[in-house]
């Protein structure tokens, strides 16, 4: 509604360029949107022909409890999610193709 947007604006909570800024140094909020997505996970030798466009290597789940709130999350803590995700997984950064993240 519109006073949910006002006051998501007036407490800092929306960018005020509209946009987020995942993982950038200019983050100054986030911009609301609508989506819908699915993603079907098959084991790979279930998969009959050339239908496999992605394969999923490793995923990590933290909460420490600790966090200042859901609105100012433990960027420390978002950091080594995303390091122990890609030890799981065995890989660098450099090599991710694409990071679901949320």
């Amino acid at each position: 509604s519109a006073e949910t947007m006002r006051g998501n604006a007036l407490a800092g909570f929306t960018s005020i360029t509209g946009r987020s800024h995942t993982f950038d140094a200019r983050a100054d909020g986030y911009g609301r949107g609508e989506a819908i997505n699915a993603v079907v996970c098959e084991r790979a030798e279930q998969i009959g022909g050339p239908g496999l466009i992605a394969e999923w290597c490793g995923s990590a789940v933290r909460q420490d409890g600790r966090s200042a709130s859901l609105t100012a999350p433990n960027g420390q803590a978002q950091q080594g999610v995303l390091a122990a995700s890609l030890a799981d997984a065995q890989l660098s950064a450099a090599q991710m193709g694409v990071l679901e993240a949320h």
